[in-house]
């Protein structure tokens, strides 16, 4: 048999789909006659118990990726048997193991069409997706929602049942009641948790017999926990009392909106789609969810997706966007900058309409540069951002490819009269900047949603023929620069954070 270093990427992917198929064949076996919800919800508390632990993971995917791998595969199962005996519980789960790596190894290498590329940025893609979850610290995401959705809350409620912030009130208090529920059961498998550490702090140390035992211990430790079975999970009745009351037909809307089911895992078309829907409900009681900005971003997705393809809200909600995003980038600029050099909604002649005006969003003049901030809250589709090159270039285009053309018009006028002049919309204020004094204009691009760190890979968007040479400007979300302004202590560390280690020693 040839050695892995021998095979070719085809036969690669050959062996890892035929592994991935062989695997999936076991775990069906193995779920015949178990309970598919008892085995999803005692996979889920063994691995979300690990994800604090300090022994090293024996596992391919961190656990929210591995537990929405579950749900993809468990939920179809439903409902097909009642069974609940705990060695055909951990039988399934040693399956699902397996499944989950062979799963991994398929995605790192996929047999894919002839025509299809698997360049870098494919891998990327494919890997970020599939592995990654958050788009931004959970107390951002819930800002941004709160700043873009607040004013339309009662209309979103009224639509589907119930509202952004409300969704999100209702995910807080689901997420600490999944940890009061698994703190209290801790004591059940905490002592065989501690021998396991201590075993596996031998480190190098450990004997055959030592790794047997260690393997012994996480066999017990998931029959402990697959006892335990359901009683982890919150109930309605203990996010209600936590919340002082959620009723029924919220708890439901919130399941239609960002909740998976049976029903609503039929309608899925591929694992990826599961992060769409992490509250995982596993009855029309019962529901969990393990990481709680997964949620807030799918919170987003949702009413965001719902809102731009609404005609009564699309017009005003595009307005909430805008308002937000403008006043958030100059209130996170002038934690940098004097507030006098910072200018919202600056404009200045249109070089394209004689007489004309056109807008930046932001501007801050700091000499010998001159930043020009364009805003950009387009939607970006999830099929952008797992896989799809045209849906990928289009995303580009029009979140940093239309604010590389504003910064262009203050180029070009600066080239045209020698300067500019900018006039604050709101106050009238006034900046004219000469272009003799100018070091450098600075285009910045800052999206409404995180772009799963593919605009920093200049090399790899090239290939898509948005951007010619090196005319790219910085894109960053409005998320990461809420971070970058509030540590970054100076607006040298952020002009750091935009040129090239290469250029910036010279300026």
């Amino acid at each position: 048999m040839s050695s892995p270093q021998q095979l070719n990427p085809q036969e690669i992917a050959r062996k890892a789909a035929q592994s991935l198929a062989e695997a999936e064949v076991k775990l069906r076996t193995a779920l015949a006659d178990v309970d598919a919800s008892a085995v999803f919800s005692s996979y889920s508390l063994y691995r979300m118990a690990s994800m604090h632990g300090n022994r090293p993971s024996k596992h391919t995917r961190p656990a929210p990726a591995a537990i929405e791998l579950a749900a993809w595969s468990l939920y179809p199962e439903f409902g097909r048997s009642t069974s609940r005996d705990g060695e055909r519980i951990q039988t399934a789960i040693t399956a699902l193991e397996e499944y989950e790596s062979a799963f991994t190894f398929a995605e790192m290498f996929p047999q894919l069409a002839a025509d299809e590329p698997d360049d870098d940025l494919a891998m990327h893609l494919r890997i970020h997706s599939g592995m990654v979850r958050g788009s931004a610290y959970p107390t951002q995401v819930v800002h941004r929602i709160e700043g873009v959705m607040r004013s339309l809350e009662s209309e979103f409620s009224s639509l589907v049942g119930i509202g952004p912030r409300r969704a999100c009130e209702i995910i807080r208090a689901l997420t600490a009641q999944v940890e009061d529920n698994a703190n209290g059961m801790r004591d059940a498998f905490q002592e065989i948790s501690a021998r396991g550490d201590a075993l596996a702090a031998k480190g190098k140390a450990l004997t055959d017999v030592d790794r047997a035992q260690l393997t012994a211990y996480g066999d017990e430790m998931r029959r402990i926990l697959s006892t335990m079975e359901r009683e982890w999970s919150p109930t309605l009745t203990q996010v209600a009392a936590r919340l002082r009351g959620v009723s029924e037909s919220e708890w439901a809307a919130l399941a239609k909106a960002v909740g998976l089911t049976p029903a609503s895992r039929a309608t899925l078309t591929k694992v990826v789609d599961v992060q769409d829907r992490p509250v995982f409900y596993l009855d029309a009681e019962r529901a969990f969810c393990l990481h709680g900005v997964s949620c807030f971003d799918a919170v987003f997705t949702f009413f965001d997706n719902l809102a731009r393809s609404d005609a009564s809200l699309r017009d005003r909600y595009g307005q909430c966007i805008a308002y937000w995003m403008e006043t958030e980038i100059e209130r996170q600029l002038r934690r940098l900058f004097p507030g006098a050099s910072v200018i919202r909604n600056a404009c200045f002649p249109d070089p394209d309409n004689a007489g004309g005006e056109t807008e930046a969003d932001v501007v801050v003049v700091w000499w010998p540069f001159l930043i020009v901030v364009d805003a950009k809250g387009r939607r970006v589709a999830p099929e952008a951002l797992r896989g799809s090159r045209a849906r990928l270039k289009q995303t580009i285009g029009k979140n940093i490819q239309d604010a590389f053309v504003q910064s262009q018009r203050v180029v070009r006028v600066l080239d045209r009269d020698g300067r500019i002049r900018f006039k604050e919309k709101a106050t009238g204020r006034v900046i004219e900047v000469e272009q003799d004094r100018l070091r450098r204009v600075m285009p910045i691009s800052v999206t409404l949603q995180h772009l799963s760190g593919i605009p920093t890979q200049l090399a790899v968007t090239q290939r898509l023929g948005l951007f010619k040479g090196n005319a790219y400007p910085w894109s960053v979300s409005i998320d990461d620069l809420d971070v970058i302004t509030r540590f970054a202590g100076s607006p040298d560390n952020l002009a750091f954070a935009y040129f090239t280690p290469e250029e910036f020693p010279t300026l």
